[in-house]
């Protein structure tokens, strides 16, 4: 049985009844002041929640114009001990929950801070403060009064420790005796404001407050200038430094330097990479405090804080959990106990139930807290000893009322205790725990062989990495990671075809293990960290991917990390570029952006990589998530290199436009980047059409596309071709609107037109993109001489042959996309028919399977045939991509008897439809061949 919800009594007599039967400090109160009876329900306080506004006026109107700081410490007191009436009586009855009241007494710490510090501030006199508040005045000085653990997490408790620091910042060019002299008055302020709050004024105080969390800790300045702040962290900040930071938040004085500091020291906080690297501390903090925990069981004397299944031991599995994943999910960012278990819930990182009866054990021992502290004003974490405080405990946490007897409840008080604690003792002990099984997650099952005697080449494969690690010297804990690894590698293996390459793959395996190897934090994280069945499923992804395909191996082998968030699902394309744009706007340096983006980006190509090996999707899907892909990284790097150059990436009058694949929604594993950019001199100059391309312009677009294809520490990034601008290599990087437009007008050649279909902006300024767009659209309605056209057409068709391709007819193989019948026959063909005819209509971004149908249909290809077209065309996109998967530093376009027997041997063939030999592809390829001659032979619909 738990606490109820409310306790229901109405009446005035009998709530203060109940409240004086609970606390001796409230009796004591609403005896001594009889106002504050009158305060709490003839001015019904009682049914109110004050913001931090009213509690600051309510401040304000007790100060008054009081002529010293011992009346104002005195006043100040007043308002305390109402408001604490007000809350515990509302927590009493119900009215509040945990949330609001702790949110509440935060608010009222908030404002006391911020009425003590205003009061400092107008009248300087009363602590020889007149210089220095002058300077803060001037804006030469900012003060930020900084929070730190509940308090800064908005969840205070009504007797409480409030942690704070002090960050000053001032102008550079103050002269040295001047900054002494601050120094040393900012002291004097920062005393005097703790003394407000601090001291115990008629038998009462505020808070207690602690300066111990201060950068450089008890030793250093009370009063801390930020560049030291930041150097300390960012250089040589503590493990239990991060978790303290994780609940900072400005209460007074400069609000915006306190939100700069926070701001900046995230990285210190949360890493950019899954931080299982701080494990091993995380790990040491959790034994010292099983070292340091009261042996207590649940009942009187036990510690609701310290003890075994307290408070802090939830508090520590939140926090450890935010410290690791927080880097890479901004949203677990949250000082809140309570909502960061529900956002650790949300993202799957705790289990649904585990974060709900954290949840509930929190609030039942937070409750518990605050009455044992409420009893007599002490800051006191036990459980009373004595019958009667016992008694009077459990009558307000189980909410018991006046006339009951409380006997009954506190055996069930008792029981509820127990059960909270357990069950949060359970979770924190395994939290990083050290056992695990040989695959990792608990009660998991370890897959079985369905045969008695394992494949051949799922022995080799084992016996390869068991003589490679017997070689070497590992600790167990390696060991144990290198054996997963062999046993989880042959069951994979023994479910792919005989032919496959198993040494090929051991060597895969062996030089991937060995850069896992090099990183302790990832060898932990594949053996078990804090969510081993995630842990086992994440290491089962990678193994899939370095066996079945060459090209994802060289990835994962050159940037084994990347595996720590690889998926088998997609997630949504929008939830993903959500978080990863969440992550980059919360990163305030302008390299740690770039080195984000490029790790999201390879990221996302692994999790479609093993999409298209595990759930073979079709040729459809892919290319349109890795269009998504690649459209999301152009758009992102342009937005950063215009940040970085202080231009407005949607003001500035510069449009990204894409051709080719990415242009028609059809990019592949290996597939260029076709950009055009086009400046706006009309929006740059007020309409005044100035032709001319500033120099920054050209700047920005040169360091935008070296971002685009530089490769980083965090993979690669897209080759990019600007060769489909206007007068190609010859012309200029950029080309004003007003030149593109005429070029297209006057001197583009059938062939630019036909690259026009596939023209879509990806990036820049919206209003020139919908200028564009309707340009291309009223150039692509233009009739045009079929015969000049397909003349054109068929000419650079089999210039490509000869010229790009040097087919000669006796070479081994077929190229998928300039060979005989390839898909650029399909292409052109399609790209065509919209110049001569605009059909089927166009729009930006239609693929040229999407454009097919209607192509076919307007050349009469009969409905038999154009089936067979089609499926044509299918099986060449779905071949263009699965050869990429074998071929891992890019694919040529050949497809030869050898990559179709490496395709049959990796496991990536048939068709998810039906069997498909190689004979079945030049067959296909001779259909469409013949068909593109018909074209352009005729070069009129049939």
């Amino acid at each position: 049985m738990s606490e109820k919800a409310q306790l229901d009594i109405t009446d005035p007599s009998d709530q203060r009844q109940a409240l004086e039967l609970a606390s001796n400090y409230a009796k004591t109160l609403l005896q001594r002041f009889p106002e504050y009876s009158e305060w709490l329900w003839d001015q019904k306080s009682i049914r109110r929640s004050f913001s931090l506004l009213d509690v600051h006026r309510d401040f304000q109107k007790e100060i008054g114009e009081a002529p010293s700081l011992a009346e104002v410490a005195r006043a100040m007191r007043r308002v305390k001990q109402r408001h604490f009436l007000r809350l515990a009586l509302r927590d009493l009855i119900g009215l509040d929950d945990l949330q609001s009241s702790t949110g509440q007494l935060s608010d009222f710490a908030c404002a006391a801070f911020q009425t003590a510090y205003q009061f400092l501030e107008k009248f300087p006199h009363l602590w020889n403060g007149v210089l220095l508040i002058d300077e803060i005045k001037s804006g030469n000085l900012s003060l930020a009064v900084i929070g730190l653990g509940k308090l800064g997490a908005h969840e205070l408790n009504f007797v409480s420790d409030v942690d704070i620091m002090f960050i000053y910042e001032m102008d550079p060019t103050s002269s040295n005796r001047l900054l002494h002299e601050v120094v040393s008055t900012l002291t004097r302020l920062c005393h005097a404001l703790v003394h407000l709050v601090d001291d115990i004024v008629e038998g009462d105080r505020l808070f207690k407050v602690d300066l111990r969390l201060r950068p450089g800790g008890k030793d250093s300045e009370l009063v801390v200038p930020l560049p030291f702040a930041l150097h300390h962290y960012l250089v040589e900040g503590q493990s239990w430094e991060r978790f303290a930071l994780i609940k900072a938040s400005p209460l007074a004085g400069n609000i915006s330097l306190g939100n700069y500091l926070i701001r900046e020291v995230q990285p210190f906080i949360y890493r950019r990479f899954l931080d299982f690297q701080a494990l091993d501390e995380i790990r040491r903090m959790r034994d010292r405090i099983l070292s340091e925990t009261p042996p207590t069981k649940p009942g009187p004397g036990y510690d609701v804080k310290l003890g075994i299944g307290g408070i802090r031991e939830i508090e520590f599995i939140v926090q450890a959990l935010q410290i690791i994943y927080g880097g890479r999910k901004p949203d677990l960012r949250e000082a809140s106990t309570l909502k960061a278990l529900k956002k650790l819930a949300k993202e799957e990182i705790l289990p649904e139930d585990v974060a709900m009866k954290l949840s509930e054990a929190y609030e039942f021992l937070r409750r518990t807290e605050h009455w044992i502290q409420l009893a007599n004003n002490v800051q006191s974490h036990k459980i009373p000893r004595s019958a009667t405080a016992m008694e009077k405990l459990v009558r307000a946490v189980m909410r018991v009322h006046p006339s009951e007897e409380v006997g009954p409840y506190i055996e069930q008080f008792i029981k509820h205790l127990h059960n909270q604690t357990d069950f949060v003792n359970n979770q924190f002990r395994s939290l990083f725990g050290e056992e695990f099984t040989r695959y990792g997650g608990r009660g998991e099952e370890v897959p079985k062989e369905e045969e008695e005697t394992e494949a051949l080449n799922s022995r080799c494969i084992k016996e390869i990495i068991e003589k490679w690690s017997a070689s070497k010297e590992l600790s167990e804990e390696k060991k144990a990671f290198v054996a997963v690894v062999a046993d989880r590698s042959s069951t994979l293996v023994c479910k792919l075809p005989n032919s496959f390459p198993a040494e090929t793959a051991a060597v895969k395996i062996i030089r991937f293990m060995e850069g896992v190897l090099r990183r302790p934090g990832l060898v932990k994280f594949f053996l078990g960290g804090s969510r081993r069945h995630q842990s086992n499923r994440t290491l089962q992804r990678a193994l899939e991917a370095l066996i079945r395909s060459p090209f994802a191996a060289n990835i994962l082998i050159h940037l084994p990390g990347l595996a720590e968030n690889l998926k088998d699902t997609f997630q949504d394309f929008e939830d993903w570029s959500s978080e990863c744009s969440a992550v980059m706007e919360s990163t305030p340096a302008f390299e740690e952006k770039i080195q984000w983006l490029r790790r999201f980006k390879n990221e996302r190509l692994l999790t479609i990589v093993l999409q298209d090996i595990l759930k073979n999707p079709g040729p459809e899907i892919i290319g349109t998530e890795l269009t998504r892909l690649a459209e999301y990284f152009v758009n992102q790097t342009y937005r950063i290199t215009c940040e970085r150059l202080g231009i407005n990436p949607e003001a500035y009058p510069l449009c990204v436009c894409a051709l080719g694949k990415l242009g028609s929604r059809e990019m592949g594993y290996h597939s260029d980047l076709d950009l055009m950019f086009v400046f706006s001199a009309e929006l740059a100059d007020n309409g005044k059409g100035l032709e001319q391309i500033p120099e920054e312009t050209v700047k920005l677009v040169q360091r935008f596309v070296r971002l685009l294809s530089i490769n980083l520490e965090e993979g690669p990034g897209y080759e990019v071709d600007m060769r489909l601008r206007p007068s190609g290599n010859y012309g200029p990087l950029v080309v004003t609107r007003r030149a593109w437009d005429e070029y297209y007008q006057d001197q583009a050649d059938p062939w630019e037109y036909a690259s026009l279909v596939r023209f879509r902006p990806v990036a820049g300024n919206g209003e020139l993109a919908r200028v564009l767009v309707d340009r291309v659209t009223e150039i692509l309605s233009v009739p045009r001489d079929p015969e000049k056209v397909w003349r054109r057409l068929c000419d650079l068709r089999k210039r490509m042959e000869e010229e790009r391709l040097g087919e000669t007819g006796d070479r081994e193989g077929i190229h998928i996309k300039l060979g005989s019948g390839g898909l650029a026959d399909i292409e052109l063909w399609c790209q065509g028919t919209v110049v001569v005819w605009n059909r089927p209509g166009w729009t930006p971004g239609t693929t040229t399977g999407e454009l097919l149908p209607g192509v076919l249909d307007t050349w009469n290809v009969n409905p038999r045939e154009a089936e067979k077209i089609a499926d044509a065309f299918r099986i060449l996109r779905w071949l263009e991509l699965r050869t990429s998967l074998v071929h891992p530093e890019g694919h040529t376009g050949w497809l030869k008897p050898d990559d179709w027997e490496a395709l049959e041997s990796y496991g990536l063939l048939p068709l998810k439809e039906a069997e498909l030999s190689y004979g079945d592809v030049k067959r296909a390829m001779s259909l469409i061949r013949l068909w593109w001659n018909r074209v352009c032979d005729t070069r009129r619909p049939f």
